[in-house]
Order: C-alpha cells, then sequence, then structure tokens
C-alpha cells in the first residue's frame, strides 16, 4: 500500500497553515477630503506615514429624457456609442467598431498601470466618501469593460457585458413604460494616487456640485 500523500494529512482536522491579509482597511478615497486641494499624483510621504494611494469613483448617471417613452436598449453599441459621441449616425456593427475603437485610444491616453484593484459592488466600508468622483462614460466604459473579479487588467480583451447592464433607476413619479435613468460605475485604486491628468476633471465635478 503507498504511503499517502502528505497534502492529505490535514482532512478531518483543522490546517496548521494560515494565510492573513490586512486588506485595504484605513485606506481613504481623497487627497480632496484630507487637505481641501486634490493631491499630487505619486506624493509620498516619510516611510511610516499613512498610504498615499486613493480610489477613484469612475461613474456616469444618464438622465432619462423628460417625459420619454421607451428606455434606451443598453446591449445595443449605437445606444452606448451615443453616450460617448452623441449624434454618431452609425449602425449597430460600425458603432460596436467605433466604440471599441475609441476605447482602445482612450486606455492609451489614460496610461494605467497593468493592475489595479477594482469595486464595482459598493466594497462597504473601503471608500466610505464620494469626493474622487469622475463622471465621464467613456473613462467608466474603459473602467468596467478590463473589470475581472476584484481586478482591474489592462491587457484583458474588453468585454462589453458591463456596459449592457447598468443600474437603471425610476425616478420618483415616473409613470410605469416611462423611461428610467441609468447609472454606470466602478470604483479603482491607485496605490500611488489618482494620476494628475485626471484630477482636472475631478475638481472641476466638485466645483460644479458645490454650485448646485
Amino acid at each position: 500500500m503507498n504511503e499517502p500523500a502528505s497534502l492529505l494529512h490535514n482532512i478531518g482536522g483543522p490546517s496548521s497553515t494560515f494565510i492573513r491579509w490586512n486588506g485595504l482597511a484605513g485606506a481613504t478615497s481623497s487627497g480632496l477630503e484630507r487637505s481641501g486641494s486634490a493631491p499630487a499624483a505619486g506624493a509620498h510621504g516619510p516611510a511610516d506615514a499613512p498610504p498615499t494611494g486613493s480610489w477613484l469613483h469612475c461613474r456616469h448617471h444618464r438622465v432619462a429624457a423628460d417625459g420619454a417613452d421607451a428606455d434606451a436598449d443598453w446591449n445595443r453599441c449605437t445606444e452606448l456609442l451615443e453616450l460617448a459621441r452623441p449624434g454618431h449616425g452609425l449602425r449597430e456593427p460600425q458603432a460596436r467598431r467605433a466604440l471599441l475603437e475609441l476605447m482602445d485610444a482612450h486606455l492609451r491616453e489614460l496610461d494605467w498601470p497593468s493592475l489595479l484593484v477594482c469595486s464595482t459592488d459598493g466594497f462597504v466600508g473601503v471608500h466610505p466618501n464620494e469626493a474622487l468622483v469622475l463622471d465621464h462614460p467613456l473613462t467608466v466604459f474603459v473602467a468596467l469593460g478590463k473589470c475581472i473579479g476584484s481586478l482591474w487588467m489592462r491587457d484583458r480583451p474588453w468585454c462589453l457585458a458591463p456596459l449592457n447592464t447598468p443600474t437603471v433607476v425610476r425616478a420618483a413619479g415616473a409613470r410605469a413604460g416611462q423611461a428610467q435613468d441609468a447609472q454606470w460605475s466602478c470604483r479603482l485604486w491607485f496605490p500611488e494616487d489618482v494620476p494628475g491628468h485626471l484630477l482636472q476633471p475631478v475638481r472641476a465635478g466638485v466645483e460644479r456640485k458645490g454650485m448646485r
């Protein structure tokens, strides 16, 4: 009789091996909230200082036209492309190709790291505030289109399925059959703070919100 494999010796009893991960506890989502202004990209403090990384909430809220009776079909690239290139006038195959080309070009402009931690389901307790919010449909599409589980992977093939299933919100008082608002949302953790070229539109969004 052969000697059983050593890996099977723990069956029936607790393992003596464990993995400890401290996670992202304590990670703040905002240099804006800490200092009143956006942090410099890649800024680092002393060796014993807390992490300087930040969450960036990429979010786009599409408000349904007042009184519209037909809701958008988000399974169609013609509808998705309309958010990034209004009035494009393309048919479905051409719209899909144009959308992917736009996303490819925008991804190159963003120049994000090859891997980022991402969150599409709320990730309660990790990013409790929303100070760093970027409302730009194409950036949200780039974020969602490369997410798999809790990772954003720059080199994975595009997946348009998350774009097809935004969160649908019916406005208060809306009647049955009336068009509904839709929202796309994805949070990305930048361990060395949000890239500087994204902070200007974030600041602009904060200023617009403050003027309301």
